[in-house]
């Protein structure tokens, strides 16, 4: 198996090789590495200066492509045209290797004499010592800049050319919070060559985003490599890329899906703040239950909390809300705080439906800062997202809901990852036409398909046109629509011709209803304002505003009439 060029640990090896000879008096072939060492030595330096050089880490360029008896000056005249005569003062004048050749590792052991040796050996320690000066700064010299987004890639095209042994794997690429990579294996596996060549290569491939190479590998127990595996992308055969994260780890992944649970869960969600989906939880909450329906309306955009201002006068609020059960969570009260989170207006309690709403905080939001900086903790024995789910079912258990609503906060954050990624919900995207939206949704899209989640969330995504204007309506959909397909088709779409018939390709032409795509639009109106009062709304300005909104809703959800 041929291994790919590593000039600089090689020269480096091959030195210390040949010193063990020279002690040993073994004079031919400690002669030979001398050569061998001092040509990649040579190579090293013309590397870091620019020298092209192939897939296999060798020289592109023929002529430099040479031994150290030949490579000499045409290492002087490299390094002199690249401004490197710091590199020309460091060696001995002339060519001291003119009297060597690589072929004499076919010739007779007592041709070689000390004496023929020591100024090879000479000449090599002149080269040993200017890389080892030279080597700390060669990033800088170069100018190298690895970005944190080309890095996974840079590795992804070092590795096409190594192979690694299938007795060492798996290999975790842990990047850690300062955005450097290091190597994690299990601790059942001695220190290798292999491991040794990859530390290596990643320093020289990532930067100052690498560890040094005596640095960059542990050796960590097996149940450490396990739990990385919900977050882990091969790349390799048998080599993982994880991301160690402080937040957005919920994006990462995807809980599976249930079509069939009861009771079904819908979140709300966007990118930007400001689209209206306080209001509009509000009515698709008086909606569903005018029809009957038992509906858990959860607020869980807890740094802008506006649901329960939306939908409870003062006097209904209960007393605790979501930041209160989490914080007493904490402490083991959660219990003693749940049964006082949920109201029902005023206004509900005439419907042929139940209606419980739960808010981000109580009547008294008390000191809400200091709560709010203990809400997203984990537990020594649960996530963050497992402690959301398991106050969801206890609430679920509590009121009973056919239908719950879950307001999430908007934008890239862990709480908006676990409404959308984690809760089993069918998600409504709350979009407006905007360059900034669609460069945002676009980020989330790709990152579930670079990922491989893709497959488990796209059926549950629906768009939604927010705050659709009143001039030009149908041109703004169709625009939004081209739009929002765009996104669909690149990000989650199969790669297959639309068709109308049922398969198992997810592709839908942009035309295509319904659709993912396909907006589900509110329209802008006067008289509904954001974060207004549900009770002080009247029913036709609601149904100006949601009249297709709602039956659309209902004709996708199958939410009967």
């Amino acid at each position: 198996m041929i291994h790919p060029a590593d000039f600089t640990d090689a020269h480096r090896h091959h030195w210390q090789d040949a010193e063990l000879l020279f002690d040993q008096s073994c004079w031919a072939n400690a002669d030979q590495l001398y050569g061998f060492s001092a040509e990649c030595g040579l190579k090293a330096v013309m590397k870091a200066l620019g020298m092209s050089v192939e897939s296999d880490g060798k020289p592109t360029d023929e002529k430099h492509r040479k031994h150290v008896q030949e490579l000499w000056p045409v290492f002087k005249s490299f390094v002199d045209g690249r401004s490197g005569s710091q590199y020309l003062n460091q060696l001995p004048n002339g060519d001291p290797f003119n009297n060597w050749s690589h072929h004499n590792r076919y010739a007779r052991g007592c041709h070689f004499q000390k004496a023929d040796v020591e100024p090879h050996r000479k000449a090599a320690c002149k080269v040993y010592l200017m890389v080892q000066r030279a080597e700390p700064g060669w990033s800088a010299m170069n100018n190298i800049f690895v970005s944190f987004d080309a890095m996974q890639q840079r590795v992804v095209d070092m590795l096409a050319s190594e192979a690694i042994p299938d007795e060492i794997t798996p290999i975790y690429l842990v990047r850690d919070l300062f955005g450097k990579v290091r190597i994690l294996v299990s601790d059942a596996i001695q220190e290798n060559s292999t491991l040794q060549c990859l530390a290596a290569g990643l320093h020289e491939t990532l930067g100052k985003h690498g560890y040094p190479a005596e640095e960059a590998v542990l050796f960590v127990d097996d149940a450490m490599l396990q739990a990385l595996d919900d977050t882990a992308q091969e790349i390799h055969p048998g080599v993982y890329w994880v991301d160690r994260l402080v937040t957005g780890r919920d994006w990462w992944t995807v809980g599976d899906s249930d079509p069939q649970r009861t009771p079904m869960r819908y979140t709300l969600f966007s990118v930007k703040g400001g689209v209206g989906r306080s209001t509009t939880a509000a009515v698709l909450a008086w909606h569903l239950v005018r029809r009957g329906e038992r509906v858990l309306v959860v607020d869980l955009d807890l740094e802008s909390p506006g649901l329960s201002s939306a939908m409870l006068a003062r006097q209904e609020q209960p007393e605790f809300g979501v930041t209160d059960w989490f914080v007493e969570d904490l402490v083991g009260q959660g219990e003693q705080v749940i049964e006082q989170m949920t109201a029902t207006p005023a206004w509900a309690q005439d419907s042929e439906g139940d209606l419980y709403v739960v808010p981000a905080h109580g009547s008294e939001p008390g000191d809400y800062l200091a709560k709010l900086g203990r809400v997203y903790m984990d537990t020594t024995n649960e996530s963050w997202t497992a402690r959301l789910e398991r106050l969801l079912k206890h609430l679920e258990t509590t009121c009973d809901p056919t239908v719950v609503l879950l307001e999430s906060r908007n934008g890239l954050h862990d709480i908006a990852a676990a409404t959308v990624t984690d809760l089993n919900a069918e998600i409504l995207l709350f979009a407006m036409d905007s360059a900034s939206n669609w460069t945002d949704y676009n980020i989330l899209f790709r990152h579930w398909q670079t990922h491989g989640l893709a497959r488990k969330i796209r059926e549950r995504l629906s768009i939604v046109s927010a705050l659709t204007p009143e001039l030009d309506t149908e041109q703004y959909l169709y625009q939004f629509q081209e739009q929002a397909w765009d996104l669909f088709r690149d990000n989650l779409y199969d790669d297959v011709e639309p068709s109308n018939e049922s398969g198992a390709e997810f592709s839908f032409a942009l035309d295509a209803d319904p659709a993912p795509h396909n907006p589900i639009p509110i329209h802008w109106t006067r008289g509904l304002a954001a974060g207004a009062s549900l009770q002080n709304l009247e029913t036709t300005t609601v149904e100006q505003a949601y009249a297709e909104f709602l039956r659309r809703f209902d004709q996708l959800f199958k939410v009967d009439g």
